[in-house]
């Protein structure tokens, strides 16, 4: 059994297990994807309504699908995590999600992120320091890796608004 380093979160499950980046960062991987479908082996499904699992060898989940992503394992280029460490133009915002029950994600993102003309073919931000409101289902331990991660990768297509934090309020 591999370890599972990758945990997906959609509208009806938490998935966890091992999605084949080839040694990218999750990040990149997801916005370099050019399939509708991301291939994940060894996979947990935990159903938040009920906590109901399932397990499969091999299962493919719609990227469009996902609203958050999550590697508990650092992985990817040395080089590229120590240029993304650097100190960068950051804004601290609030987003709500469209999905089927209110969820809410702040944190801090690189300003050009959320430009809404830069960076179009780059689908998922990286939200720093992020904190996480209206997950209301923790039937499994696994949802504990969503309390305090030092980030989560968010999918912009799911994001319905997002609230720029002013300095000072």
């Amino acid at each position: 059994m591999r370890y599972l380093k990758d945990l997906l979160f959609t509208d009806t499950y938490l998935i966890k297990g091992h999605v084949h980046t080839g040694g990218k960062r999750l990040s990149t991987f997801l916005n370099a994807a050019r399939r509708r479908f991301l291939e994940m082996e060894e996979a947990t499904l935990i159903q938040h309504s009920g906590g109901k699992t399932a397990q499969a060898g091999k299962i493919l989940i719609s990227i469009d699908e996902i609203l958050l992503a999550y590697e508990m394992e650092v992985t990817g280029d040395e080089v590229m995590r120590q240029l993304g460490d650097r100190v960068r133009d950051e804004m601290e915002i609030t987003a709500h999600f469209g999905s089927s029950f209110p969820l809410e994600l702040s944190g801090k993102v690189r300003k050009r992120a959320i430009d809404a003309n830069a960076l179009r073919d780059h689908d998922f931000i990286v939200v720093m320091q992020p904190v996480l409101r209206g997950l209301t289902s923790k039937h499994s331990p696994e949802y504990s890796l969503l309390e305090n991660p030092a980030y989560l990768i968010a999918n912009r297509k799911r994001i319905s608004y997002i609230i720029p934090e002013t300095e000072g309020s």
